[in-house]
């Protein structure tokens, strides 16, 4: 049933002030002496690592980016710790640049006061010539014992990485992401023009259009985009164990702006896709629409996972997607 879902509305109206960039020095513009890092800004290696900090010339967004260098297993930069709010979820970015044969990847570091706990990361961004976006939201519930976050980029392996103008912000928690089980349903996490744990789709002898970014964004800084010159395009995300006894809810926004999009299920076993479940379309109107859908899966007796997608139906179809929500009861 699509529906403008009111909890989800004081996030975004939340939303439409920028929030405050947490980090100093975000984009490495400040004079500095020595290894080319202001107040707040750490090196971190591996035991037995040689990577060292400077700043050179030739930013992303101005004129210098911070430069990490050096052979190891791993070396990079790490901010101040910051407490962990409850009411709040955490996004990290950076603009990258790396020379192999290493690569890069954002990260957020969780710790229960001296203790790391483990991090969310981006993936992995490989070697190329060009400045790249790279992309991490917090996926906590890995670690409930949490009191405090920082931002971390990582240089992995030999080589070298240029690093512009970081973001680490702190945005308003709406109460279903707590329970979430889709670990980028957010869609803020990723590198390039990729996001993670979604897979792109198309029907035969047709080529999607797709999407990453802040211009398919609702709410967050990301969103996915679909343009279908075919009968359907999707984004699937990674499916999870279907577990009879529970009932699943999927819900996010979707804004239409040609053609027909929705969300679905697909219900599937670990040899393939056996059925769907759709979704009402929301109008063609351009306008945002909270669509839910409650999963009815006895109708399809030998699926063992499902997904949540999101789909373009018809040559023409133009839709916009961010804040998917798969939860059990």
């Amino acid at each position: 049933m699509s529906a403008i879902y009111a909890p989800w509305l004081a996030v975004a109206l939340s939303l439409l002030q920028p929030p405050a960039n947490l980090l100093t020095d975000a984009d490495f513009e400040q004079a500095v002496a020595g290894p080319g890092l202001a107040a707040g800004w750490a090196l971190f290696q591996n035991d037995g690592g040689a990577y060292t900090t400077s700043r050179v010339a030739g930013g992303h967004g101005g004129r210098q980016a911070l430069r990490i260098a050096g052979t190891g297993s791993y070396g990079g930069v790490v901010s101040g710790r910051r407490p962990l709010s409850a009411t709040h979820s955490y996004l990290g970015e950076a603009w990258l640049r790396v020379t192999g044969p290493g690569s890069a990847q954002v990260k957020l570091d969780f710790h229960q006061g001296e203790r790391y706990l483990g991090s969310s990361t981006s993936g992995l961004l490989p070697p190329g010539p060009d400045w790249r976006p790279v992309r991490v939201a917090d996926w906590r519930q890995e670690y409930p014992d949490a009191d405090q976050v920082t931002f971390a980029v990582a240089l992995e392996g030999a080589g070298e990485l240029l690093v512009d103008d970081c973001g680490f912000w702190e945005l308003p928690r709406a109460e279903q992401e707590a329970a979430n089980l889709l670990q980028n349903g957010s869609a803020e996490t990723g590198t390039a023009t990729t996001p993670a744990n979604f897979a792109l789709h198309a029907a035969p002898n047709s080529q999607a259009v797709a999407r990453w970014g802040p211009e398919a964004a609702h709410d967050g800084r990301c969103g996915l985009r679909l343009e279908s010159p075919g009968e359907w395009a999707v984004w699937v995300h990674d499916p999870v164990a279907l577990d009879r006894r529970r009932s699943y809810t999927l819900s996010g926004w979707v804004r239409v702006l040609s053609g027909r999009a929705t969300l679905k299920f697909d219900y599937a076993t670990l040899n393939g896709w056996v059925g769907q479940q759709v979704a009402e379309y929301p109008a063609a109107d351009g306008q945002w629409t909270r669509v839910t859908l409650e999963a009815l899966p006895d109708g399809y007796p030998a699926a063992t996972i499902v997904a949540a997608v999101a789909m373009v139906e018809g040559a023409g179809s133009t839709a916009e997607f961010d804040s998917l929500v798969l939860t059990e009861r």
